[in-house]
């Protein structure tokens, strides 16, 4: 738990204190990063019909901390989009037998090519942070919507984006190319995938797809 955070301009260090198991600790770095999350404050499990003749363990994305307890077993994730690519990712690296995701419906899938084309000429080292705001942000947010999905079409046009979808479509995972970044954060909060590697995973066979899933 963050007790407290505190910022020397002169030495330019944040100073943390942080609970743990009852003990106060400082800590000191030069960056301090909020990552709350804005999503997936509210899990939902959903329920399916004769879920308690499965006899394996099941856990909610919320609780996951890594697939060490059930390294060599088989593992299923429901769900197709961020959090389910983390955990399949994790799955692989702790040598699971098998892993499967669940698709029910079309995925948006960007890859990091993708957001680094857009974003790595606006946010980069030479840029100071407030610069960068102004250009990326100064715009009225329907102007910076549609300005990111003619990004955003435009890169996944552009090779070896689409050899790769083609790809990921191969193995069963359903894939929608273009997507609409600021609807899918502001408006559904989720259901889009920032590929960072995981989705090689599918496209190389070594996590099974099962995209025919029917809501219960």
């Amino acid at each position: 738990k963050v007790v407290s955070a505190s910022f020397d301009t002169a030495a330019q260090i944040w100073t943390v204190l942080v609970q743990r198991d009852g003990e106060t600790l400082t800590l000191s770095a030069r960056h301090l990063v909020l990552a709350t999350g804005s999503m997936g404050n509210s899990p939902i499990t959903p329920e399916y019909t004769d879920r308690h003749k499965f006899q394996g363990d099941t856990i909610h994305a919320l609780r996951w901390k890594n697939a060490t307890p059930w390294k060599g077993k088989k593992g299923i994730v429901i769900g197709s989009a961020n959090t389910a690519h983390d955990i399949i990712a994790d799955m692989v690296k702790a040598n699971f037998e098998s892993v499967t995701l669940v698709q029910r419906s079309k995925t948006w899938v960007m890859p990091s090519s993708t957001f680094s084309t857009l974003v790595d000429p606006v946010f980069n080292p030479q840029t100071p942070s407030a610069v960068s705001d102004r250009i990326l942000m100064g715009y009225p947010v329907p102007v910076q919507r549609l300005i990111a999905m003619e990004g955003i079409r435009a890169c996944a046009d552009t090779e070896p984006n689409p050899a790769f979808f083609d790809k990921l479509e191969a193995q069963g995972f359903k894939t929608e190319r273009y997507g609409d970044l600021w609807g899918t954060i502001y408006d559904r909060e989720g259901g889009h995938f920032f590929d960072v590697g995981s989705g090689q995973l599918i496209a190389d066979g070594k996590v099974k797809v099962k995209s025919d899933a029917l809501p219960v």
